[in-house]
């Protein structure tokens, strides 16, 4: 197996993971902050799971949108690398990482911006690992943005 393959395939594994675990609204893990007094995050995301596993019924999570968008991001780039050499552009990493991004940022947005509830099984509020992975994802998407602009223009 060839290291192309290798990553395509791990990129279908990542994409069907967080595909599954989107649709199944499963809770993002939390993360403690170096700042301040610990908030117990492994407690935090055991008892997340907990409520979800108790829940009866479908269960909706703005969790959802970060596995969604880690999923399309994986997948796209899983196509990408599928694609012949000199289908591929400097562009190429941002059109995979922008239906993502879309999904990352624009989809708890308009949960909040509507007030709908984060979790349907929970009763905790916006996840804030959730909105700094949401963060992040769109900081990887500037600076992608930026290296796609240079290498254009490096080719002309």
């Amino acid at each position: 197996m060839d290291t192309l393959s290798f990553r395509r395939a791990l990129l279908i594994a990542a994409a069907l993971i967080t595909g599954v675990l989107a649709i199944l609204g499963w809770p993002f893990p939390q993360i403690d902050s170096r700042y301040g007094p610990a908030t117990g995050a492994w407690d935090k995301t055991v008892a997340a799971m907990h409520d979800w596993l108790a829940h009866d019924g479908w269960r909706q999570s703005g969790s959802s949108w970060l596995w969604g968008g880690v999923a399309v991001t994986a997948a796209l780039g899983a196509l990408s690398l599928n694609s012949k050499k000199k289908y591929r552009s400097a562009w190429t990493p941002l059109l995979n990482f922008a239906p993502g991004l879309l999904l990352v940022i624009a989809g708890p947005a308009i949960q909040i911006a509507t007030g709908a509830p984060w979790s349907n099984y929970s009763s905790a509020g916006v996840s804030t690992t959730m909105l700094v992975i949401a963060s992040l994802f769109l900081v990887a998407t500037l600076i992608m943005l930026v290296f796609s602009y240079h290498s254009d223009k490096k080719r002309e």
